[in-house]
């Protein structure tokens, strides 16, 4: 994950309600046997489909657009934040452009709509902290079960 492109932070953040999940595609078998129906997954791990809006200036709109058509390939994968854990700055999640970014002129700025594939998030990353939120090691005292 070290030498994909990561999303550029000029481009400022998403707007917070803006912000949807949702599977790529159906994750559900259903049984075609005889009798009661029984569900299983087919995979054990389905991409999301991340939505979002961002609201930038004719600069910013000119880097994303030479993000997704340059740098990427308007196919290829990056590195961004995964605003799932908006805590969480420190890893980033794996995407790429679903559709290429719709702009809408509004006002003198631009509202951009997002439709991204992630294809892996931050999972299992939940380290223990005290109080004050400085992050417990091994080998702290403070640390007891």
């Amino acid at each position: 994950m070290a030498d994909l492109p990561i999303f550029p932070a000029s481009i400022g953040e998403p707007e917070m309600s803006s912000m949807s999940w949702a599977p790529l595609f159906d994750n559900i078998v259903r049984s075609q046997m005889d009798g009661a129906v029984r569900f299983r997954r087919r995979f054990t791990l389905t991409p999301q489909v991340f939505s979002c809006s961002l609201y930038v200036s004719p600069a910013q709109l000119e880097t994303l657009e030479d993000f997704h058509r340059l740098t990427v390939g308007e196919v290829g994968r990056f590195s961004w934040f995964d605003y799932r854990r908006p805590s969480n700055v420190r890893d980033l999640a794996v995407y790429s452009f679903n559709a290429a970014p719709v702009p809408q002129n509004w006002e003198d700025i631009f509202k951009v709509q997002l439709s991204l594939v992630m294809w892996s998030g931050v999972f299992g990353r939940n380290p223990l902290s005290d109080e004050s939120g400085r992050v417990l090691t091994t080998q702290d005292v403070r640390l007891t079960t």
